[in-house]
């Protein structure tokens, strides 16, 4: 009868409780008390390099010490995140908000709707943690999600094993270690053993991201199939703290204000929830749910869901970010103008239902994309430059997967480690172009595009 309850508070909207104390905590109380945090500003090349910090007032990093440090201030943002979702009220939302433009600004209702969980997760009584406990136990649980992209964690955590250079796999080893030594990570060291429990058996339940993108297939739900039926708070627990992470992830542009969490962007992750807490039920299958996603994104651009090309198309507009059916529309023209040679290539690598070679969901696609999308030259408006990108950006995804899917066939270790699109991103960010030019997959499965002498690249991304 409890969880019924609970159940019903969370999507009925009835819980407005609002938690005592500062709206956010300051910088300095922050850091004393997660020490990690700290080793964020020695991230160095870990750092996702995504934005250009404009705000005008100085960032945390520049305050503490004296130059910028990206991962530094956007962890930090989505603590504050974190904060002024469990807050609630005006003020709250006020603050969260303030920077976006009006056109995209988080709605109210979706705002509480956040809240909402939040406050359910803190006064649950799951895993007997009080509300301030549970609060510690969110705050750590989003400071451990960021381990990977520290030096030190790396340094610790190597006489263990753990050095996947991906960070949400280097994450999934470092729980598996910290099970047994939590005293490598002090802020996981002090939470009580039911906190400790709550972090290692919901934290990274699946990557939210990949299945909010659609960047892979079927194996995006894998976990979960097998882990079901999970516990509704497990899956409550996993999403909130992901949707935080979300928020801040410009922290390092803009430290007041989420310029993420946009109402586009809620109406997507919303859907993705709705798919990821089938899994509480023991009958959901991966199939089930990934047709459920792809039904509703689908109908936003005007697509057939129960048709290859309609699955494909709704797959790009999803990475794309996509959301109407004037930009449906686009993609489709872009899709007629491809040759059937290219069509059939696509085809083979880009229906999110199909089995495929290729398990580990390949990554940065989106950014790929995205940055051919917003590239001047491929169009005077953002309609014109989306069927450039099916033209352009398709037919270079769909060969860098054909090739990787012939070498898995001679050496599958090669599928350890997951595609990384990141440096081509970074590339195309520059120069479209370049996709026409001859590309290699390097032994850490990096995609570089063979450039000419007189061609500078960059890393910077999406």
């Amino acid at each position: 009868m409890r969880s019924f309850c609970l159940f019903f508070l969370l999507f009925t909207g009835l819980v407005h409780a609002s938690v005592e104390g500062k709206v956010v905590e300051s910088v300095d109380t922050l850091v004393a008390t997660y020490p990690e945090i700290l080793w964020l500003s020695e991230a160095g090349e870990r750092a996702t390099q995504e934005g250009i910090a404009t705000s005008e007032e100085l960032l945390p990093s520049q305050r503490l010490f004296g130059h910028k440090e990206i991962e530094f201030d956007r962890t930090l943002m989505t603590l504050r995140a974190l904060h002024l979702f469990l807050e609630g009220g005006d003020q709250a939302y006020a603050l969260l908000t303030q920077d976006q433009p009006e056109s995209v600004r988080l709605s109210r209702n979706a705002f509480d709707k956040i809240h909402s969980t939040g406050v359910l997760l803190l006064y649950s009584g799951h895993q007997s943690l009080s509300p301030i406990l549970m609060k510690q136990t969110m705050e750590t649980a989003l400071i451990l999600g960021d381990l990977g992209k520290t030096n030190e964690a790396r340094r610790l955590l190597a006489v263990h094993q753990v050095s996947a250079p991906d960070h949400d796999d280097f994450l999934d080893g470092a729980l598996q270690v910290l099970a047994n030594h939590p005293e490598l990570c002090p802020s996981f060291l002090s939470l009580p053993p039911e906190g400790r429990q709550l972090i290692l058996r919901s934290t990274h339940l699946a990557h939210y991201g990949h299945i909010t993108h659609i960047e892979g297939g079927l194996s995006m739900f894998h976990h979960l199939e097998v882990k079901a039926p999970i516990p509704l708070c497990d899956l409550l627990f996993d999403l909130f703290i992901h949707t935080c992470d979300v928020a801040g992830a410009l922290g390092h542009v803009n430290p007041r204000s989420s310029l993420t969490y946009t109402e586009p962007t809620h109406k997507a992750m919303d859907a993705m929830h709705d798919a990821v807490l089938s899994f509480a039920k023991k009958s959901a299958t991966a199939k089930s749910a990934l047709e459920a996603y792809l039904t509703k994104r689908a109908a936003w651009l005007g697509f057939d869901p129960s048709s290859q090309e309609g699955r494909i198309l709704t797959r790009v507009g999803t990475m794309l970010r996509l959301t109407t059916l004037e930009e449906g529309a686009a993609l489709r023209q872009g899709w007629e103008l491809l040759s059937s040679k290219d069509r059939d290539l696509i085809t083979g690598y880009f229906d999110p239902l199909a089995s495929s070679s290729i398990v580990r969901t390949p990554t940065y696609v989106p950014a790929l994309l995205v940055n051919l999308a917003n590239h001047p030259t491929l169009g005077a408006t953002k309609i014109e430059r989306l069927a450039k990108v099916v033209n352009l950006g398709l037919p270079f995804v769909a060969k860098v997967l054909e090739q990787h899917s012939q070498a898995l066939q001679q050496d599958p270790t090669r599928g350890d480690v997951p595609l990384c699109f990141n440096h081509v991103a970074g590339q195309v960010k520059q120069d479209p172009s370049l996709l026409a030019h001859t590309f290699l997959i390097d032994t850490a499965n990096h995609i570089v595009v063979i450039t000419p002498p007189c061609t500078k690249s960059t890393e910077t991304i999406e």
